[in-house]
């Protein structure tokens, strides 16, 4: 059992298509641990292939904390997600199990590590004025208002992100600060927990390969078709859900206005540069670096972590 008085926790970390979720599984499984999940679109009920969640067979053995707890028309941010996993690790650490924090999300993986910077309350006239930009000139043009405000914060965040622009626009509407510059002031230099960070981080073009097998994939299991129900429960492309990559095409295709040539291509291509801003992301934080998924040869330096005795 992890000692109460100093709270230790594993993460495994690292872009899309990476293999954690497969590494999770394995690391769990021989030391007896439960997953917190920390990818921010697999809190989303609904959206099970296109967020490349866990199978139900894979949350039978190993039990899975933070999936399926919103619906895709709600918000979620890290302050939300720190408070849940907090919880989540209380609850494992009782049961006599170890963590194990697994996710691509680096905003959530950093709040849980070392706390979020003060978020100042925002007026409610801000969110509806960039709320009201949004419907009347679409999302690029916030994104690229924010590219034009803070840069480096745009750097960071998706152009179909809309939760994470409209926070760093709001922010700086709010404060007359950049979100960038408050970041860097804060420094993340709270411990809230003792972690040993795995970091996967494959060649490439093994990464890219594994992008676009994964793509077919998710198609040939039902993503078309899950994507059909999202819509007939009536969510759509504004949902907060949506903005996860991929969905936006798919609905494009169902809807007649994009080949599911195009539609594949467009996703590729997305989940690529989400795959890029991972890897810079990651890349500086301080972590075990490993190429491929493989559980024998960190499962030594796991078990040692965690004091574990054969």
């Amino acid at each position: 059992m992890v000692h109460e008085k100093v709270k230790k926790c594993l993460i495994i970390c690292g872009p899309t298509a990476s293999g954690k979720t497969s590494l999770a599984m394995e690391v769990s499984k021989k030391i007896g641990g439960e997953v917190i999940n920390a990818d921010s679109r697999q809190i989303y009920r609904f959206m099970d292939i296109g967020t490349g969640k866990p199978t139900i067979e894979q949350r039978k053995e190993v039990f899975h904390h933070i999936i399926d707890i919103i619906n895709p028309d709600e918000r979620f941010d890290a302050g939300r997600f720190i408070a849940i996993a907090d919880i989540s690790y209380e609850e494992i650490i009782k049961r006599g199990k170890f963590p194990v924090l697994v996710g691509g999300t680096g905003l959530y993986i950093r709040a849980f590590e070392n706390g979020l910077i003060p978020s100042p309350p925002i007026p409610e006239e801000i969110r509806e004025e960039i709320l009201r930009k949004k419907e009347q000139r679409g999302l690029r043009y916030l994104y690229e208002e924010l590219k034009k405000i803070d840069p480096e914060a745009a750097d960071s965040i998706s152009p179909a992100d809309f939760p994470r622009i409209e926070r760093a626009l709001s922010y700086y509407m709010a404060t007359g600060q950049k979100i960038s510059e408050m970041r860097k002031k804060h420094g993340f230099k709270e411990k809230r927990y003792e972690t040993m960070r795995i970091y996967i981080e494959p060649p490439r073009e093994v990464l890219y390969k594994s992008i676009r097998e994964r793509i077919y994939d998710m198609i040939k299991r039902g993503w078309i078709e899950e994507t059909e129900r999202l819509l007939s429960m009536g969510y759509d492309e504004n949902s907060p859900g949506f903005t996860s990559v991929g969905y936006r095409e798919i609905a494009s295709f169902i809807r007649g206005k994009m080949s599911m040539e195009s539609a594949i291509e467009t996703i590729y291509k997305k989940t690529k540069e989400y795959a890029r801003r991972q890897i810079f992301w990651f890349r500086k934080e301080n972590s075990i670096k490993i190429e491929m998924p493989e559980v024998l040869r960190i499962l030594s330096s796991v078990e040692a972590f965690y004091e574990i005795h054969s």
